[in-house]
Formats: structure tokens, C-alpha cells, sequence
């Protein structure tokens, strides 16, 4: 079964287990009930409506998304599972390409 990160006009599919460690790890990282709530939902539906998450909101989760998968792609759990690596990948450049203004100094990381 896969999951998605959904935008207004596109998406990119990942794993649902891998999509799974990515808002569990959210989840556990978030002190604030609504962003955990945002985090939540998109674990309930398997899905992340990224246009969706309220204009004042958007930007601090895209940062903490992007900071997990950057860890995921660095990390040794996935080192040898190459569909994963290429799944957050595509979706970190993505989120980059969609939403400049709030990854700007991700992306040169």
C-alpha cells in the first residue's frame, strides 16, 4: 500500500511504512496540539494534503518534514533500502521546489 504527500495540482507517492516512520517521528517531535494534529490526520488518512496545512502553520511543519527526512535519507535504517531513499528524495525536492520561501536554506544542505 502506498501513501501520498498531495498538493493542489500533483503528488508523490511514498511507502506507507516509510510514510508511517516519517509522521511518527513528527509526531513524537511535536509539542504543539495542533501541529501534532496536523501530523495525525495525515497518519489517519495516509496522506499529507501539503496545500492544506493552514498558511501560518505551513512553513515551521515543512521545516520540521523536511529535518526528518533528512535524517531518514542520512540515517543508517534505510541505507540499503534504495525505493525509500528515492521516495524521500523526490519528496524533499518537491517540497523545495513548491515552497522556496520556507526551505531556501534547506536546500543547500
Amino acid at each position: 500500500m502506498s501513501a501520498m504527500f498531495a498538493f493542489e495540482i500533483g503528488d508523490i507517492s511514498m511507502r506507507s511504512a516509510t510514510f508511517e516512520n516519517v509522521m511518527t517521528e513528527l509526531l513524537a517531535r511535536s509539542t504543539d496540539s495542533v501541529d501534532r494534529q496536523v501530523w495525525q490526520d495525515a497518519l489517519d488518512l495516509n496522506c499529507l494534503w501539503v496545500d492544506q496545512i493552514p498558511e501560518n502553520l505551513r512553513c515551521p511543519l515543512l521545516v520540521s518534514l523536511y529535518d526528518v527526512l533528512l535524517r531518514m535519507l542520512r540515517g543508517e535504517a534505510y541505507r540499503r533500502n534504495d525505493t525509500a531513499l528515492f521516495e524521500i528524495g523526490e519528496v524533499m525536492k518537491e517540497l523545495v521546489v513548491r515552497y522556496p520561501g520556507c526551505l531556501e536554506t534547506e536546500s543547500s544542505t
